[in-house]
């Protein structure tokens, strides 16, 4: 995430406010193919463009993050230890959960939680099918974000053996490739897991 200064300027900016939605809508055109019910837990809420965009089409959403860094005054998220997310069982109809899991250790744990709070969860994760798109991935990762560590990338296949290993079934899945700027190529999989 930028640095708080950097953040303060995206937020007084219209400009970098439209873009944000902007760069949201066609990851947010897929997601909303998949949500059942309205209710919808945004877990690693970041920027909160993406949460904007769920709002603006009449879902209640409620933001999840280990630090608040929304752009949106409307949309504030509820600050977590990063372990156990604070919402009791099945309580939202669904979990959004975009780009966030390659930047988490415990990505096991944190679906366990997320599958206990939500009766679906809709994952878009940076993936790779190979070791070229692996590197471009991670470049472009580290560019977007401002993160220059490393970050935990999983295949597709890896995804779906660790929601096969535990007991949750993936009831839909899309692959695409981008350019993103034009210039940072990506590679990205949705995929809906149920209990």
């Amino acid at each position: 995430m930028p640095a708080r200064p950097i953040l303060n300027l995206f937020k007084s900016s219209k400009y970098i406010l439209k873009a944000s939605l902007k760069f949201s809508t066609p990851r947010w055109k897929i997601v909303k193919s998949n949500l059942v019910g309205r209710n919808v837990l945004d877990f690693g809420l970041g920027m909160g463009s993406f949460a904007k965009c769920m709002l603006d089409d009449g879902y209640h959403v409620v933001g999840l993050d280990v630090d608040n860094t929304s752009l949106w005054k409307e949309i504030q998220p509820v600050i977590y230890d990063g372990k156990i997310i604070p919402f009791k069982n099945n309580v939202f109809d669904n979990t959004t959960v975009i780009c966030v899991l390659h930047h988490c250790q415990k990505q096991e744990q944190l679906l366990n939680e997320i599958m206990r709070v939500s009766k679906r969860a809709i994952v878009i994760e940076d993936t790779y099918r190979n070791q070229l798109e692996h590197i471009a991935i991670a470049i472009r990762d580290s560019i977007e974000n401002w993160e220059f560590y490393k970050h935990t990338y999983r295949s597709y296949p890896e995804w779906k053996k660790l929601c096969e290993n535990n007991g949750w079934k993936v009831k839909h899945v899309k692959s695409w490739s981008s350019w993103d700027f034009g210039v940072l190529y990506g590679h990205q999989t949705c995929f809906v897991i149920e209990q």
